[in-house]
């Protein structure tokens, strides 16, 4: 039985994708060479105009993308999440459902009202 490890396959003219197929392959890629692997593109409006590179989303990897990502875990975590945003997200579908009862004709005000109290909250 003939085992491929390492699949290469050309997209769209000038892409290539590769596909890993060996565990110790990816461990080594995901865990080990992380620093290599895992910078965001170099973006001068994202990076310079938008951020100043100080967002996560946009921020190069490193010890100040670190400290950043363990700042944020601590709020993401699944404890977390079912110990807070869980009673948020409850607490604004009951407002969203009293709201309908109360102003029927606002229904579609509703809705923008709930999602917007929760990715703020």
């Amino acid at each position: 039985m003939l085992s491929v490890l390492l699949i290469s396959i050309a997209l769209f003219g000038t892409a290539t994708a590769v596909v890993i197929t060996y565990r110790r392959i990816i461990k080594e890629l995901v865990d080990k060479r992380s620093a290599t692997y895992s910078n965001r593109p170099a973006s001068y409006v994202s990076h310079d105009l938008m951020t100043s590179e100080d967002h996560l989303l946009v921020m190069q990897y490193g010890q100040q993308w670190w400290s950043f990502r363990k700042i944020i875990h601590q709020y993401f975590m699944e404890s977390m999440v079912e110990r807070h945003h869980v009673e948020i997200q409850n607490a604004e579908a009951v407002q969203m459902l009293r709201d309908m009862c109360v102003r029927p004709d606002q229904h579609m005000r509703h809705p923008k009202r709930f999602s917007n109290s929760i990715i703020m909250s």
